[in-house]
């Protein structure tokens, strides 16, 4: 009986022995086919021209993918049973899932943003409200530096929720300007001074031609449009200087830039007297 025993336990010794070498190769392969699948799913989005951000990001994704399969290739062939292990991994998958949703929003659109790629580092944008050139662009947010060097961080799902202008994709911008002048001035002597104006700024460009027209007739004066095009380096200089230069030229030229003003009617019976008494 005891000599039975004492069989049954090298049996059993020699048996878990290869299951434990079986899981040792198993891990050394696996480890080793995942460092090689990673560098090449790294070569292959390099060669796409994707970010790096999410080429390393989806490198890592693949890596602990494929250890997780080795991880339960190695339970299985130790005689662990997984089906329950599985269950309650997904459980917490899912409970993870539902406690960082906010975060994984922010991943997935961070994912859109550097495959899609609407701006880049160095753009400048504007989304709901926020302006300012981007710094920075990570997998959960985008760090912008505004024209007043504040830093803002913004989430990532905030910025594909929302219209994104791109102030920079274009080589180009179109400056507008709205004035107003008197309803006594003369409209084509305006334009003239105008146009003086536009042709002896060099951050204008001549192409796309410029344009000046009345766009209103407002209450208190008559509303000229200026619209220009400048490269978009010069914009926020020329968006500044255009108007110093434009009232400085108005008062040589005699053009009034009028004050709001109305005119009141009394309808009476009577004169009135108006006279400041004493």
């Amino acid at each position: 009986m005891q000599h039975l025993l004492t069989e049954d336990v090298k049996t059993l010794i020699v048996s878990y022995s290869l299951r434990v070498i079986a899981a040792l190769v198993i891990l050394i392969v696996g480890l080793i086919i995942a460092k090689i699948l990673q560098r090449v799913v790294n070569k292959l989005l390099t060669k796409a021209r994707i970010e790096k951000t999410l080429v390393n990001f989806i490198g890592n994704i693949v890596h602990a993918f494929i250890l997780i399969i080795i991880a339960i290739a190695i339970l299985n062939k130790l005689g662990i049973q997984t089906g329950s292990l599985i269950a309650v991994l997904g459980a917490i998958g899912l409970a993870m899932s539902l406690a960082f949703k906010n975060s994984l929003s922010n991943l997935a659109a961070g994912v859109l943003i550097i495959l899609h790629k609407p701006f880049k580092i160095e753009d400048f944008i504007s989304v709901n409200g926020i302006s300012g050139t981007v710094h920075d662009i990570n997998i959960f947010m985008t760090k912008l530096i505004t024209s007043a060097n504040e830093t803002i961080y913004v989430p990532n799902s905030k910025l594909t929720e929302n219209f994104i202008t791109n102030f920079s994709q274009q080589k180009n911008r179109r400056l507008e300007i709205i004035i107003g002048v008197g309803y006594e001035d003369d409209i084509q002597h305006v334009k003239n001074t105008l146009a003086k104006l536009i042709d002896n700024n060099t951050d204008i460009l001549k192409t796309p031609a410029p344009n000046i027209a009345i766009k209103a007739l407002s209450d208190s004066t008559v509303d000229f449009v200026i619209q220009v095009w400048t490269e978009k380096e010069n914009f926020g200089k020329l968006n500044l200087s255009l108007y110093e230069q434009i009232k400085i030229l108005f008062d040589q030229e005699k053009i009034n830039i009028p004050y709001p003003q109305q005119d009141v009617h009394f309808i009476c019976d009577s004169p009135i007297n108006i006279n400041n008494q004493s």
